[in-house]
């Protein structure tokens, strides 16, 4: 992908790099508490500061996953038609450890871990979710920015007939064009080189079928006039600026 990733997600990514190392922690504590060491309180502590700093992330994020995160804090089992407690679920053996006996901690400490990597996999899935759930908006908003940059070359064309004005417009509809077919192909996965140019997006896209190889065609003599819009050395005319304008809006409606 051309893009970086939002600031918002980076952030994220290190709180919940920061609670990940919280989790290690806390199993390892349940390990030495079935070792009958005296860290109960720690574990308490420490397992309780895990899971209310993971929860409050889901919850922010509307994660589709929060039933399954909370049964993993609390759990029921049906047993002769009524619920039980189970007495692996994190709430259970972070809180209760201490009035058990030490042979069956050891016995639902296997119980508890695995518990525990379930609710540590569903909150690093949290961004996996953030991220796809954004695509769709994030590709809706840069089609839209690229429709602008068409009105706008439009608008700058109709305004003069100087050439400095001429290729202005030529330079911004070839901007709309390039960024709409970066889109596309963000959107479909298609991988980009870190800056790519013209030759590099149409390849792409053209290797994976979402352009014929008449459109690719098309593409490339329109971009042609865009480049020589930016390049004071080659002639411009104003006719091949209004088809760029004309055309690349019509390939953007057509390639999505």
């Amino acid at each position: 992908m051309t893009s970086s990733k939002p600031i918002r997600f980076l952030r994220l990514e290190e709180r919940i790099a920061e609670l990940e190392l919280l989790a290690e922690s806390v199993v390892g504590l349940a390990r030495g508490v079935a070792d009958e060491k005296p860290l109960h309180a720690q574990l308490a502590t420490e397992g309780e500061k895990w899971y209310r700093g993971a929860r409050a992330i889901l919850v922010e994020n509307e994660f589709s996953g929060l039933a399954q995160f909370d049964l993993c804090y609390q759990s029921f089992f049906e047993m002769e038609g009524k619920p039980q407690r189970t007495i692996w679920d994190i709430e259970y053996f972070i809180h209760q450890s201490a009035n058990v006996s030490p042979i069956s901690v050891k016995a639902t400490l296997p119980l508890f871990i695995r518990t525990m990597d379930k609710a540590r996999a569903l909150l690093k899935s949290c961004v996996s979710e953030l991220e796809s759930r954004a695509i769709p908006m994030w590709t809706q908003l840069s089609f839209v920015v690229a429709a602008d940059e068409f009105n706008t070359a439009e608008s700058l064309l109709q305004s003069s007939s100087d050439e400095t004005i001429v290729r202005a417009s030529g330079v911004v509809a070839r901007v709309a064009l390039e960024r709409h077919l970066v889109t596309v192909a963000e959107s479909k996965g298609i991988q980009l080189p870190a800056r790519p140019v013209a030759s590099d997006i149409l390849n792409a896209l053209a290797k994976h079928s979402v352009l014929t190889p008449i459109q690719k065609g098309n593409l490339e003599a329109l971009f042609r006039i865009g480049n020589n819009c930016a390049h004071p050395k080659e002639t411009v005319k104003v006719e091949d600026v209004r088809d760029l304008i004309k055309r690349g809006r019509e390939m953007t409606e057509a390639i999505q």
